[in-house]
């Protein structure tokens, strides 16, 4: 999830996903959709790829970074979890997210 803030209710109107990159190179089309009651973004079809591509475990860390690109885009940094704390299942549990607009 993506805290509702850090889509903008214009870019809402214009965009049903999101762009992820990790580099500059390769980047990941996923789309979203707002949780009415909680108001945050969820995250949908492409997450998936975004975190088997990732191998994102139980506790990895994922920092967004709102960044000035085409569309509504993201720079997302990972940090993984050491494997003798990882578990098995897949998904990360912790979720950082910088705003630009707030540096």
């Amino acid at each position: 999830m993506i805290p509702g803030s850090m889509i903008t209710e214009e870019e809402e109107m214009k965009h049903a996903s999101v762009t992820l990159w990790t580099s500059e190179e390769r980047c990941w089309l996923v789309h979203f959709q707002r949780n009415n009651a909680s108001g945050q973004i969820n995250l949908t079809t492409g997450w998936i790829h975004f975190a088997e591509d990732h191998d994102l475990q139980l506790g990895d860390l994922c920092v967004f970074e709102k960044i000035e690109k085409t569309g509504i885009s993201f720079r997302v940094f990972i940090s993984k979890t050491p494997e003798e704390e990882s578990n098995s299942r897949k998904f990360p549990v912790y979720w950082f997210f910088l705003n630009s607009a707030l540096f």
